[in-house]
């Protein structure tokens, strides 16, 4: 035969349920209405704005002024300030190096990645790749449209 302990059964189940609710409210509570939690802080201090403008206003002035000696030495040199390159990109002088040679930032047309991504087979006007994905258009009047 088993053995019951009697003393240890609870007479009233539903005071310590009331006690646990009342527990469970009063910490979630506590925890929603904390001044300010992890996610609140401020990622960047004051003090560390402060010091990241000041560096960019230092790297602004260093850029403004290398350009301006690199305008300079163009004149004296012929090196050329602004071209386009064969591809259709730009070529634009931005500063000088410590040797004194140009330091010059080159951007490409970028047609050999839209040829590539084939973006003409998605611009209006340009024929879709596969015709088994319908290409649809919401319109307020006519309602859902398929375009191709």
């Amino acid at each position: 035969m088993f053995y019951r302990d009697t003393h240890s059964q609870n007479k009233y189940p539903a005071l310590n349920m009331t006690k646990l609710y009342t527990a469970t409210v009063i910490s979630f509570l506590l925890l929603c209405l904390a001044d300010e939690t992890f996610g609140q802080q401020a990622l960047v201090t004051d003090a560390k704005k402060q010091e990241l403008a000041n560096f960019s206003n230092l790297q602004n002035s260093l850029f403004l002024s290398g350009r301006q000696k690199a305008l300079s030495m163009a004149k004296t040199f012929g090196w050329p300030i602004v071209r386009r390159t064969k591809n259709g990109g730009l070529l634009s002088l931005q500063g000088i190096n410590s040797l004194g040679f140009p330091i010059y930032l080159i951007t490409d047309d970028n047609t050999t990645a839209a040829a590539t991504t084939q973006t003409n087979s998605v611009q209006p006007g340009g024929p879709l790749v596969s015709a088994a994905i319908p290409v649809m258009r919401w319109s307020a009047r006519q309602g859902m449209q398929k375009i191709y």
